[in-house]
């Protein structure tokens, strides 16, 4: 696939990541191979069932998800997404994050990689007491 083309296949997922809803999954799995690997701080699953476990236990886990793409930077193999995620846990309380996507594209212009890159630990922060050791920890390794 040219670039060219993996910037519209990227801006599809894109648009479809940000209306992301339980409802509505079934159109971004329709962009996926069967093989897909997905790959965040805390999930490692290697096919499409796999992709669609993980987001249907952050639809469970969490409320108000929200994804807002600020990037699309398109290479020969796939690109890049660069995105601001939101939502709300009654355990962590508000969770925001920044990150980025390194998304690999086959030859039959199916996403069969996409690895989340974010500071997992924001997520931490929020809950009782590993919260405070997570905050603790951040601090001390800023004072060097």
């Amino acid at each position: 696939m040219t670039e060219t083309e993996n910037k519209d296949l990227l801006t599809q997922y894109a648009s479809l990541l940000e209306a992301l809803s339980p409802e509505n999954m079934d159109s971004m799995l329709t962009l996926l191979a069967e093989d897909v690997e997905f790959k965040d701080p805390f999930n490692h699953t290697r096919d499409k069932a796999g992709y669609r476990a993980v987001m249907t236990d952050m639809f469970e886990s969490l409320e108000n998800i929200q994804f807002k793409v600020k990037q699309i930077a398109p290479t020969p193999r796939g690109g890049y997404l660069l995105w601001d995620f939101s939502a709300y846990s009654k355990i962590t309380k508000a969770i925001y994050a920044e990150g980025v996507s390194h998304i690999e594209i086959n030859a039959e212009g199916k996403i069969n990689r996409h690895y989340d890159y974010w500071d997992g630990s924001l997520i931490m922060d929020g809950m009782p007491l590993i919260g405070r050791v997570v905050k603790w920890v951040r601090k001390k390794a800023g004072k060097r």
